[in-house]
């Protein structure tokens, strides 16, 4: 990641979606300014919370929508770093069925989409949790 962020170039980063997304997303804003989609939060005062900490930092976030969608194409021809969990759930005819652990999942096609159409480096990133052996030097 640091790489592609010296070049300039624009970069997609996608990331798996468990528990500790948020805590990814906030690691790479602290990094460079992104942006980003995101689904809104029916409750009012917990979507402001999630937006204002995505945002941090000069990064931007929209809503998962087709103006979203042309706000991310537009950052990322600008050079931009677009940052996505890999789990949007797009509309119907939007997205693809994939097998998820042997299993039908309805997914998105947005984030390699837009590394096709773009060339721009794609990046799959996640955290998991170390077991205490694996943190011995």
């Amino acid at each position: 990641m640091s790489e592609a962020l010296k070049e300039k170039n624009g970069l997609l980063i996608s990331g798996i979606h468990n528990r500790s997304v948020d805590m990814l997303l906030q690691w790479i804003n602290s990094q460079t300014p992104t942006v980003g989609i995101y689904k809104p939060i029916k409750n009012k005062i917990a979507d402001a919370h999630v937006k204002k900490h995505r945002e941090q930092l000069k990064s931007k976030v929209y809503s998962t929508s087709y103006k979203g969608v042309k706000e991310l194409f537009k950052a990322i021809n600008k050079n931009k770093v677009i940052i996505m969990a890999s789990d949007q759930v797009p509309q119907d005819g939007m997205g693809e069925y994939a097998k998820f652990f042997g299993r039908e999942a309805y997914t998105t096609t947005l984030i390699p989409s837009l590394a096709n159409k773009t060339r721009k480096p794609l990046l799959y990133i996640g955290l998991f949790s170390a077991s205490e052996n694996s943190l011995k030097i």
